[in-house]
């Protein structure tokens, strides 16, 4: 019981957070910074989503960080983390994810 109720919380405490960034600007710049365009597929539009390079689960200090953000359509978003998980991500792997996503676009 203890440890449900303390998950629990954590989910709420995560889930405040998550709304504080899908509310804050910082979501918004990153969109006009990359001209609405996906960085993977160059598509400019459509359903948009702020990628965080290192994960949002270990990196509290990189949540709001312009630096830390890429945008990316849903589509491409979805697959990452169908293809990584939602949590411990890194740069690396999404550099990784790029490059193979490219190698594939050109084919």
């Amino acid at each position: 019981w203890l440890v449900i109720s303390k998950i629990k919380t954590i989910y709420k405490k995560n889930k405040k957070e998550r709304n504080k960034f899908d509310d804050s600007k910082i979501k918004q710049l990153c969109f006009e910074k990359a001209n609405y365009t996906c960085d993977i597929t160059g598509e400019r539009g459509g359903k948009l989503n702020a990628h965080h390079l290192e994960s949002w689960s270990n990196n509290k200090e990189l949540r709001f960080d312009i630096n830390n953000l890429v945008c990316l359509s849903e589509k491409i978003h979805k697959e990452f983390h169908s293809k990584f998980g939602k949590t411990n991500n890194t740069k690396e792997q999404y550099e990784d994810f790029k490059r193979v996503k490219l190698l594939e676009l050109i084919k």
